[in-house]
């Protein structure tokens, strides 16, 4: 018995190691009541380079991050800011700056400076970066949603997989035991010793007929000599050696048949036994990969609970986006 399953444990131990959660609803979109205040300075475009240049830029705090925004432009937000914008980003190197979570004045906040070419573009842009995240994490529930889906799938067949193992071991396992009563074999190995040697009885039988065969050849050859010569005396003697042959040709043919028929024994037993230790394994193998799936989907589930959908989407600080007009240029990492 064999089986072949889909195995995603590759992509299970990525799952297992980021938060898991559970959701069948839509993803909200992000908060339509952000609080956008105007900055009382102005900021500067760090490392900007490009043909267009931003004149405002929307700073906020932000509970998730993105090494990059590509695609920021494919949400509702980024599809409703002006060309000119959208030629922005498509054409500058620095669209915007991030700093890291450790280096911010909120403890697991990044701070996303997004750069723009009108006050209104820059909030779209903060507005798009919230959609990107929020559908980022939607793709990565429904991943996870998908994998506890598959895994019920994979454990319903492990189980019919086992019941049909278990059946088809019980068979093989009954059969063993028949020829165990009939062969009195203890092993695998006193079976296969058996069998060799039943092998080799049987050449020596094919060697004895060869011979025997040979000798009822010649005796016919020289019985139809003599009956031809009328020599009675010579003629009765052939007859008695031939008889003689036949006798021992049908011993050994009785002989090579006992041989031949103890021989499929024994490869019967080495058949049966090998099958019963190749299901025996299979029902460990089985066992153990339905134990593993059932404890990884517990985890899921327990995973799923701990960290429903809104404790995973994006969360600004406060709410609050600011808009400040960028001033100059500067290649500095300065705030």
């Amino acid at each position: 018995m064999s089986r072949t399953r889909k195995s995603p444990w590759l992509v299970v131990l990525t799952l297992i190691c980021t938060a898991s959660v559970s959701l069948a609803a839509e993803t909200k979109q992000p908060p339509e009541d952000l609080q956008f205040e105007t900055g009382a300075h102005s900021v500067e475009w760090l490392n900007g380079r490009g043909l267009i240049r931003p004149t405002h830029a929307a700073r906020l705090l932000i509970s998730k991050s993105k090494s990059h925004i590509g695609g920021i432009l494919q949400t509702p937000a980024g599809a409703s800011m002006s060309k000119r914008q959208h030629d922005f980003i498509k054409t500058t190197v620095r669209t915007y700056h991030k700093i890291d979570s450790g280096n911010t004045d909120v403890r697991g906040y990044w701070e996303f400076t997004l750069y723009a070419v009108s006050e209104d573009d820059a909030k779209k842009m903060a507005m798009a970066l919230l959609e990107l995240l929020a559908n980022e994490t939607k793709k990565q529930v429904q991943d996870r949603i998908d994998t506890k889906q598959e895994f019920a799938k994979i454990i319903a067949d492990e189980k019919n997989m086992l019941a049909k193992n278990e059946k088809e071991l019980a068979a093989a396992q009954a059969r063993l035991d028949n020829l165990r009563a009939a062969v009195h074999y203890l092993s695998l190995n006193e079976a296969m010793e058996a069998a060799s040697e039943f092998n080799r009885i049987l050449s020596t039988f094919n060697v004895e007929y060869a011979g025997i065969k040979a000798k009822l050849n010649l005796i016919e050859s020289y019985i139809s000599k003599y009956r031809e010569t009328g020599h009675a005396d010579m003629f009765g003697k052939l007859e008695q050696m031939k008889i003689e042959q036949l006798i021992e040709l049908a011993s050994v043919n009785a002989r090579k048949e006992m041989a031949q028929a103890m021989r499929k024994q024994a490869n019967d037993f080495c058949t049966s036994h090998r099958h019963v230790h190749e299901l025996k394994k299979e029902e460990s193998e089985l066992s153990q990969s339905l134990k593993n799936d059932k404890a990884f989907v517990k985890k899921l589930e327990s995973s799923l609970a701990a960290y429903p959908l809104e404790s995973l989407l994006p969360k600004v600080y406060e709410n609050k986006v600011t808009i400040y007009p960028v001033g100059g240029v500067t290649t500095s990492n300065r705030r």
